[in-house]
């Protein structure tokens, strides 16, 4: 997947370093997510919106291009992508409709919802 590492990594240091830490291990006690399962998300259509719509990707000073670039990176990064999860670079003009429509509301209970149904579907 194409990306620029270099400018994903500094964003992630500048944008979301701070909750998930350097290795996106995140922060149970906090309520953070780990970013090792984001692979997952993309078995169904709605997870993989999700990973754009929260409140920390969706409201990021970054722009389109850039927040695509970053979600790709981070993706291949922390995902841990073993091949088995089908994963079609995010796009720009993709990102832009997602940030359209943010999570402002009940992002926890939207993201275990999400996690149940993911949950439910088969490991292949």
């Amino acid at each position: 997947m194409a990306f620029n590492a270099q400018k994903a990594h500094f964003d992630y240091q500048m944008n979301c370093q701070g909750c998930h830490g350097p290795d996106g291990a995140g922060s149970a006690k906090r309520g953070v997510p780990s970013l090792d399962d984001l692979d997952r998300f993309q078995k169904l259509p709605e997870g993989r919106e999700f990973l754009i719509r929260v409140p920390g990707m969706s409201r990021s000073p970054l722009s389109n291009a850039d927040l695509a670039n970053l979600a790709n990176w981070m993706m291949e990064e922390f995902a841990g992508t073993d091949g088995t999860v089908p994963f079609e670079p995010f796009e720009e003009a993709e990102v832009a409709r997602l940030r359209d429509n943010p999570i402002v509301d009940g992002v926890v209970e939207h993201r275990a919802k999400l996690v149940a149904r993911l949950d439910a579907v088969p490991k292949s």
